[in-house]
């Protein structure tokens, strides 16, 4: 009986690798599948990279957020020059790697694109700026609250106080 269910966690198995969904050039009869399969992990690596640092100075190093052949080779086992370069699939997995690498970069300037309002990406000018309107603002602000209340104190008073105190 065991080994009736065995043959059919194979056979499930099997069908699961078929249904496994590769680029155009890339298949499980070489080593572009297993090489495919590692540039994916890496990329979810990056991509928890990115989403984990917010200073420009993290990312000074391009092999910091983006895939590099070398980390695909060590997952593999497989000599760089071999899986880019020499081999039959290498145009087509130089492609996906670019479109990755592409993702990538444009995932990592997103992120420092929506900071852009914060204060530390101004220049003092446009700081100083800033707070010297703001500034004249709150003045002009108090001046017509000030005037408000006394419009409403003058409003209460009495028409005899308002004869005396008034010309």
């Amino acid at each position: 009986m065991s080994s009736t269910l065995d043959l059919l966690g194979a056979l499930e198995d099997a069908g699961k690798q078929d249904e496994r969904k590769y680029p155009e050039g890339i298949s499980d009869h070489n080593s572009s599948g297993k090489a495919y399969i590692a540039m994916l992990e890496v990329a979810k690596e990056k991509r928890r990279y990115i989403k984990s640092h917010s200073k420009k100075t993290d990312y000074r190093s391009e092999k910091a957020y983006l895939v590099q052949r070398s980390e695909i080779s060590k997952q593999t086992g497989v000599a760089v020059q071999s899986l880019f370069n020499t081999s039959t699939y290498a145009k087509a997995l130089v492609a996906e790697l670019q479109k990755v690498n592409d993702e990538l970069k444009e995932l990592k300037e997103k992120r420092f694109s929506e900071k852009t309002t914060r204060t530390k990406a101004k220049s003092k000018d446009s700081i100083y700026s800033e707070n010297m309107a703001l500034k004249s603002q709150i003045e002009l602000m108090k001046k017509q609250l000030a005037e408000e209340h006394i419009n409403a104190v003058i409003g209460k008073m009495s028409l005899k106080a308002k004869k005396i105190l008034l010309p």
